[in-house]
């Protein structure tokens, strides 16, 4: 027993050390819910604070710069439904954090083209005309973004 205790507390460190985090961005998202109101998604990363707000920004594709869309701080959500969108403009997002009333600048954008309706998904028009099997996602180029894999054709390989 004491011969197991002393296994399990010698290649405990060994294993803490070796978990990997990734570094990644906001994950900004932004998809059209119906016209005229756009929603807007982010991650919360692990090192935000309890606290933290954040300030949704929109600029038009082409047409000058960033400007704040929310009237107050987002608390308590990573979320925010921007209801001034203008059906078949181009728009860019990102997020600020304001952490004790400081703004600071967050990695990561969205971009999107808003249609007249509603399409609350992406739709990714791929080269050639296949059937998927599955997708991965994850961070294949440490730039902090996820990058998504396809696999094809829709029959077994493995």
């Amino acid at each position: 027993m004491i011969r197991m205790c002393l296994v399990l507390f010698l290649t405990s460190p060994l294993h803490l050390a070796a978990q990997v985090v990734e570094k990644i961005d906001r994950g900004v998202v932004a998809l059209t819910v119906k016209e005229g109101v756009v929603y807007v998604g982010w991650r919360m990363l692990k090192e935000d604070p309890e606290n933290v707000q954040y300030n949704v920004y929109r600029q038009d594709i082409g047409l000058g710069d960033f400007a704040r869309v929310n009237p107050r701080p987002v608390a308590g959500s990573t979320n925010y439904l921007d209801t001034t969108a203008l059906p078949g403009h181009g728009y860019r997002y990102r997020i600020k954090t304001v952490i004790e009333d400081v703004e600071r600048d967050s990695p990561g954008e969205a971009y999107l083209f808003t249609l007249s309706g509603d399409q609350p998904w992406f739709s990714i028009k791929l080269r050639d005309e296949v059937t998927l099997k599955r997708i991965g996602i994850g961070d294949l180029d440490g730039d902090g973004a996820y990058d998504f894999v396809l696999q094809h054709p829709d029959f077994n390989v493995d």
